[in-house]
């Protein structure tokens, strides 16, 4: 996510990458579902963590998603960070001195 952030910032939103994600791990369970046991290993580990398994499953694309949009907000703050040196300097001097009214 955060590569698809530094390789196209105007077409991808850290929001949009998240839901990106997440649905791509949710279609990839649900291909895995049609030649693997996974709902029986969700029941079993949701059993032991005291969840159902559909909801194991649900947690598991939200931590995807989650993870996808965390790297892409890091991506873009690290993004205009870089723009921001490269404009005022790397040591921000104009950067204070334009907030300061002088120049």
């Amino acid at each position: 996510a955060a590569l698809m952030l530094l390789a196209a910032p105007r077409a991808f939103t850290p929001n949009i990458l998240g839901c990106a994600a997440g649905t791509a791990w949710g279609a990839i369970l649900a291909f895995t579902m049609a030649y693997a046991p996974l709902g029986r290993l969700a029941t079993e580990v949701g059993g032991i963590l005291h969840l159902p398994g559909a909801a194991l499953v649900a947690l598991s694309v939200a931590v995807a998603a989650g993870l996808a949009w965390g790297g892409a907000e890091v991506a873009d703050a690290v993004r205009h960070r870089g723009n921001r040196e490269a404009r005022y300097g790397g040591n921000g001097e104009a950067l204070a001195g334009a907030r300061s009214g002088k120049r």
